[in-house]
């Protein structure tokens, strides 16, 4: 009796395992683990439009009025300007490249790419824009309020304005 039912599974069993190996062959079925093919490093949405003039958010990102923006309490200073060096190459430099010059490990992968932090950008920015950028993130950059504390915000403003100057 068992020896019939081994045989029955095996002529039933035999077709069928032939048949999810042509199956998978003919379907194909792909597993991707690259991240640049995933679509959660593309862009998701259209680009940011800006808070009308004088506009008071009422959720999301708040928005700091040039002019009531906060100043940097710390100087820039050759250790605070060393500490916001190191915070960088921890930090941005995967994505921005090592001086800010992109060709991140994983900027590279985006699409587009993350700006280049050369003078031409960061002389446009105020101190306060970029401190409220490593705070909330901005676009697909995320927000660095739980990595970096106050202070080690202010370091790497202080050190993306040495870049501005190169």
């Amino acid at each position: 009796m068992i020896k019939r039912i081994l045989i029955t599974l095996a002529i039933l069993g035999v077709p069928l395992l032939a048949g999810l190996i042509v199956t998978y062959e003919i379907i194909n079925v792909e597993f991707n683990s690259f991240m640049e093919d995933q679509v959660s490093i593309k862009n998701q949405e259209g680009p940011i439009i800006p808070f009308p003039k004088d506009s008071i958010p009422f959720n999301g990102v708040p928005y700091v009025k040039e002019g009531r923006a906060a100043e940097n309490p710390y100087p820039g200073d050759p250790e605070s300007i060393a500490r916001g060096e190191a915070l960088f190459a921890i930090h941005c430099a995967v994505c921005h490249g090592d001086q800010g010059q992109g060709g991140g490990v994983v900027g590279g992968y985006f699409d587009p790419p993350p700006p280049v932090l050369d003078k031409q950008l960061l002389s446009n920015r105020s101190d306060a824009f970029l401190f409220q950028v490593l705070t909330e993130g901005f676009g697909r950059m995320p927000r660095m309020v739980e990595n970096l504390s106050v202070q080690q915000r202010w370091d790497v403003v202080n050190y993306l304005r040495t870049l501005a100057q190169q």
